[in-house]
C-alpha cells in the first residue's frame, strides 16, 4: 500500500495552524441540516441496517451531496469518517485498506463522503461540501469515539487511522 509521504515537522505544523479553520468550516458545512441530503440511499436505511453496516459511503449515489455525519455514527465503535475526492491519489491508495480495516476490527466502522459533484474533473474545491473549504488536502478525516463524541479530526485522526492500517494482519 502507498502511504501518502509525511510532512516535515515545520510544513506540518503550518499546516495545521492553516488548515484547522478550513477544516472546522467544512465539518459544520457538511454536518448542517440540509434537503440536500434528505434524498441519499443511506437515509432509506434503518437505524439497525446503518449500525450493521460496516464500511458505508454515505453519498455514493449522490457525490458531491453533504452530509450529517451524526446519522450515521455507529454506537458502540470508533467511526471514522473520510471526506475524499477520487481525483485524489492518497484516497485511492487507502480505500482497500479502510474497507479491510472495517471487515477486520470489529470496533471500528468506516464512513466515506465524496467531496466532488458528478461532472467535475479534478478536486472539486466549488462543490457544497468545500465551498468555504480553501486548503486542497484530502482525504480529511474524523474519528468518533464509542460514545459517538468527536476524538480527533485533521491530521491526528489521519495518523491514527495510518497505524490501525499498519496493524492489520497481512
Amino acid at each position: 500500500m502507498n502511504l501518502p509521504r509525511k510532512l516535515s515537522g515545520r510544513r506540518l505544523k503550518q499546516s495545521a495552524t492553516f488548515l484547522l479553520p478550513i477544516f472546522s468550516t467544512l465539518v459544520v458545512i457538511s454536518g448542517c441540516s440540509t434537503n440536500a441530503g434528505d434524498d441519499l440511499a443511506v437515509t432509506k436505511m434503518s437505524k439497525s441496517q446503518i449500525q450493521e453496516t460496516s464500511f458505508l459511503p454515505l453519498n455514493a449515489d449522490k457525490p458531491g451531496t453533504p452530509v450529517d455525519v451524526k446519522d450515521f455514527l455507529v454506537a458502540g465503535k470508533y467511526t471514522v469518517v473520510v471526506y475524499f475526492s477520487p481525483y485524489d491519489g492518497a484516497y485511492g491508495n487507502l480505500e482497500p485498506g479502510l474497507m479491510q480495516l472495517a471487515q477486520v476490527r470489529q470496533d471500528i466502522a468506516v464512513r466515506t463522503i465524496n467531496v466532488n459533484r458528478p461532472g467535475v474533473q479534478g478536486i472539486d474545491l466549488q462543490g457544497p461540501i468545500m465551498i468555504n473549504a480553501q486548503g486542497q488536502v484530502l482525504p480529511y478525516f474524523q474519528i468518533y469515539e464509542p460514545s459517538r463524541r468527536l476524538r480527533a479530526q485533521a491530521r491526528p485522526a489521519y495518523e491514527q487511522v495510518l497505524q490501525w492500517l499498519r496493524d492489520l494482519p497481512r
